[in-house]
């Protein structure tokens, strides 16, 4: 049974996210492929890039989030300095 009311359904996501933390980056900054453990959320507040998946290429801008299942390979460039949040469990 779907909670909320006409104008909106709320729903519990399925997993465990833990607190979100800032990330600061340089321009130029370029991470290596890897995947995540657990599932993981990022939400650009500064800055530009683009997050390249295995099935798509994402541009951060901000005001975007992003949410990674676990195991999905991901590499990100940052184009210009930024300020990224991040949350999820590693373990």
């Amino acid at each position: 049974m779907p909670n909320g009311d006409d104008k909106g359904d709320l729903r519990g996501l399925a997993g465990r996210v833990q607190g979100w933390k800032r990330v600061r980056l340089k321009a130029g900054t370029r991470t290596e492929p890897r995947t995540h453990g657990a599932e993981q959320f990022m939400m650009v507040v500064e800055g530009h890039g683009v997050l390249m998946l295995e099935s798509c290429v994402v541009e951060l801008l901000p005001g975007v989030v992003v949410h990674f299942e676990p195991g999905v390979v991901c590499e990100a460039r940052f184009d210009t300095d930024a300020v990224v949040y991040t949350a999820g469990d590693e373990g």
